[in-house]
């Protein structure tokens, strides 16, 4: 969980805002995404999966991400 503080400080992101996100999502699912029985806290098994597919989704975001950006420099018309 050490490594995951690191990261979360290095987006300017709190504890916090990262908790009241993970309670919304598991409103919104109907599912509990988190044990906070344990510290720290842990992935119950729907989390994981859940975490599983956010974390490709955004792989793909950024991959898609960066093909538009070096299509950008291809499509340009020089006259």
């Amino acid at each position: 969980m050490q490594a995951s503080r690191l990261r979360l400080r290095s987006w300017n992101v709190s504890q916090s805002a990262i908790s009241h996100a993970v309670t919304a999502a598991e409103a919104f699912l109907g599912v509990q995404l988190t044990d906070r029985t344990t510290r720290p806290i842990s992935l119950t098994t729907e989390g994981k999966i859940y975490m599983a597919t956010l974390i490709n989704c955004l792989n793909h975001l950024a991959t898609e991400g960066d093909a538009l950006r070096r299509s950008k420099t291809r499509n340009t018309l020089t006259i």
